[in-house]
């Protein structure tokens, strides 16, 4: 029904009849708040922009397992979709948006009330006290084996200042690099026996990986990066698991974290002979 009227539908005096008769998933799906450079959408104007706030707000507020999928919508919406101004009118009439997003979710590049603090902060609507204590959470969580997404993905460490920069790669050397094996342990306290233990302790190669990346040339680093992953596989090996991973994949990543190329050899391949 939107296909065939969406002609119609963008003339300003019948927006009204997408904003407020149709269901939030279709709003969400077809429209952007300002130009975002989304293609064959419809650009809701300025005007309208209070009253599609209040349908995402009423989305946001319902309650229920079954209304997560749309409460995730739309945020990814205000994330992806709308422009600053959208986002600081949104934030002025609905402060509430802002609730527990200082306290980042897991796993940090699956999230997405994460993309939405990523996006309020570059576009200037995010306050500085959600992203101090938000960036303090993404820093603990890389020193504690966590989710190390903070080296390695850049929207995440352009949110560091100067010194926040300084804390993290102070604490690598100092906490993760003499002793990785604490990394495996808090990170494999997560696990759960009906997983395959290869793809679920995946995240601990890239972290070793981005670690040596990150202090390129530093014998220590790379002997930790080392340790952890001959480590990692001695866990594996250990694990009474007898699945099967039919789809071949090891590990179901939201996107890729980092650009490889064709035939990417990890830096562990010449060291580890896991059997």
């Amino acid at each position: 029904m939107i296909d065939a009227y969406s002609d119609q539908i963008r003339s300003p005096e019948l927006l009204h009849l997408l904003i407020e008769g149709f269901d939030t998933d279709v709003l969400v799906a077809r429209t952007t708040c300002g130009d975002t450079g989304f293609t064959n959408a419809i650009v809701l104007p300025e005007p309208v922009w209070p009253t599609v706030i209040d349908r995402l707000n009423q989305a946001l507020q319902a309650t229920g397992t079954t209304r997560w999928f749309e409460r995730r919508q739309c945020k990814s919406y205000v994330a992806r979709q709308c422009a600053p101004e959208f986002q600081r009118l949104y934030l002025e009439r609905y402060p509430g948006l802002l609730d527990g997003l200082s306290q980042p979710s897991l796993p940090l590049e699956a999230d997405t009330d994460n993309d939405l603090v990523v996006s309020l902060y570059h576009n200037g609507a995010l306050p500085e006290e959600v992203r101090t204590e938000f960036v303090q959470s993404i820093i603990d969580y890389c020193i504690d084996g966590t989710d190390g997404a903070v080296i390695w993905n850049g929207d995440f460490r352009d949110m560091l200042t100067h010194d926040e920069e300084h804390t993290l790669r102070t604490r690598l050397m100092t906490e993760v690099v003499p002793n990785p094996t604490a990394i495996l342990k808090n990170f494999t306290a997560w696990y759960d026996s009906d997983e395959d233990p290869e793809r679920f302790t995946y995240p601990l190669e890239e972290f070793g990986e981005a670690l040596v990346a990150e202090f390129k040339e530093n014998e220590a680093v790379r002997a930790a990066a080392v340790t952890l992953e001959n480590e990692r596989w001695k866990w594996i090996m250990e694990q009474e698991w007898h699945g099967s991973d039919d789809d071949g994949r090891r590990y179901d990543a939201p996107r890729p974290t980092r650009p490889q190329a064709h035939g990417h050899r990890s830096v562990f391949d010449d060291l580890v002979e896991p059997t």
